[in-house]
């Protein structure tokens, strides 16, 4: 099913706008990699991991996120309910700590 993902930091734009395709089965795997430019100009890379939980509705995934010429590295983990096509902005939470607070939004496309 076709949907397109949202993530910034909370209160700001989004930086990353990309078309997802989520596997919604019984309990549908959803894997994605991709790379984009940080706020500042910065190319990052990131790998967004999870689970799709028919029963509850709902996504638990992490992104694993690099950034060029840097050693940091980000981890941040989220549940969010697909049930409407429309998740709303769901906060991340920080696992391994760089950088702002970060949020996801998922939308279901027609």
């Amino acid at each position: 099913m076709a949907w397109t993902m949202y993530l910034g930091c909370q209160q700001r734009e989004y930086f990353i706008t990309r078309g997802i395709d989520l596997n919604l089965d019984d309990r549908g795997q959803v894997d994605v990699t991709d790379s984009a430019i940080d706020y500042n100009g910065t190319p990052l890379a990131y790998h967004l991991t999870g689970t799709y939980d028919a029963a509850s509705t709902s996504l638990s995934a992490q992104i694993n996120w690099t950034f060029t010429g840097s050693t940091s590295v980000r981890r941040d983990t989220f549940t969010a309910n697909l049930a409407s096509g429309d998740t709303g902005d769901v906060a991340m939470t920080q696992v391994l700590r760089t950088g702002c607070e970060a949020q996801i939004r998922l939308v279901r496309r027609q």
